[in-house]
C-alpha cells in the first residue's frame, strides 16, 4: 500500500470514528432534543395528574440464588389493581393530591382477597417513586444531568444516556438510564432507569430502597401526551413491611380526564 492510500484509508477510518461514537453534551449544554422530551414530559405528567387511570402490578418476592447456576426461590406472588384519581378540592397550596385506592388485592400466594382494604400499602402506594422512574426528564431537572448520545438501532429514535452531574443537589430525586426519543418531535418512547439517587429527599424511610431498575415503554394520548403503559423491573428494598427482592411488571390504562388539563 502506498503512502497516500495508508494516508486516506487512516483518514478514513477517523471521520467513521467521529461520526458514529457516542456525542457528550458540550459543558454542560442540553441537548435540543432533550429539551424537547422535558417539555413532552412535563405536559405529559401534567395531563396524567388530572386524569382517573388504572394501575396493574404483579410483583413476584424472591431469594437470589446462593450459587452461580443455582435457580433462584419465589418466596410470595401478589397482584394489585388500584385506581388513581386526583381530589376534586386543592390543599392548602393549591395543588390537587393524587388518590390512590385498591380495588383489587390478591395474598400473597396470589389468591383473590375476598375483602379488599382500599388503604392497603402496596408497592403502588410509593407514587412519588414511580413518576421518578417515569418521568426523570422534567424542566426542573433537566440541567442537572450530563448527556451521552448513543447509537441508535432504530432509524426514527435518537438515544440518550443520562447521569446526574457530580453537582447537581441532592434534595430531589435524579435517575440515572438511557432514554429513547422520537428523532422528530422529542417523545419519549422508552425509558431505562439504571438506579435513582436522592430518594430520601421524598421520604426518610425511602433511602431503604437500595435497587431500583426499570424499563418502561410509554403509549401516545390524545396525539401528545405520553403515558408509560407498561413496565418491568426489579426493587431491592429494607423499606419497613417491604422488605427483600421483588420483581415486578406494572402496567396503566383506561385514562380519563377529570380535571382541566393546565394550557
Amino acid at each position: 500500500m502506498t503512502k497516500a492510500k495508508a494516508f486516506l484509508t487512516l483518514s478514513l477510518l477517523v471521520i467513521l470514528a467521529i461520526v458514529y461514537s457516542p456525542r457528550s453534551s458540550a459543558q454542560g449544554r442540553v441537548p435540543a432534543l432533550i429539551e424537547l422530551a422535558a417539555q413532552n414530559q412535563d405536559q405529559s405528567l401534567g395531563a396524567r395528574d388530572r386524569s382517573r387511570y388504572e394501575q396493574s402490578i404483579h410483583v413476584e418476592k424472591f431469594k437470589p440464588a446462593s450459587r452461580p447456576g443455582d435457580a433462584q426461590s419465589i418466596e410470595s406472588t401478589q397482584d394489585t389493581v388500584v385506581v388513581v384519581e386526583p381530589s376534586t378540592m386543592p390543599d392548602k397550596t393549591g395543588q390537587y393530591p393524587v388518590n390512590v385506592r385498591v380495588i383489587q388485592d390478591t395474598d400473597d400466594k396470589g389468591r383473590p382477597k375476598k375483602n379488599v382494604d382500599p388503604n392497603a400499602h402496596t408497592l403502588l402506594s410509593f407514587g412519588s417513586v414511580w413518576d421518578a422512574a417515569f418521568y426523570p426528564l422534567l424542566p426542573e431537572k433537566k440541567d442537572f444531568y450530563t448527556y451521552d448520545e448513543l447509537v441508535s438501532e432504530k432509524p426514527k429514535e435518537r438515544v440518550f444516556k443520562f447521569t446526574p452531574r457530580v453537582d447537581a443537589p441532592t434534595d430531589r430525586v435524579l435517575a440515572m438510564g438511557t432514554v429513547s426519543l422520537d428523532a422528530r418531535t422529542g417523545e419519549v418512547l422508552t425509558i431505562k432507569i439504571d438506579g435513582l439517587k436522592n430518594l430520601g429527599s421524598l421520604d426518610k424511610h425511602l433511602d431503604d430502597i437500595r435497587t431500583f431498575t426499570s424499563v418502561t415503554d410509554y403509549s401516545q394520548f390524545e396525539g401528545k401526551y405520553r403515558f408509560p403503559t407498561y413496565s418491568k423491573g426489579l426493587v431491592v428494598s429494607d423499606v419497613s413491611h417491604f422488605k427483600g427482592n421483588f420483581r415486578y411488571t406494572f402496567e396503566e390504562s383506561k385514562y380519563i380526564q377529570v380535571l382541566a388539563v393546565s394550557k
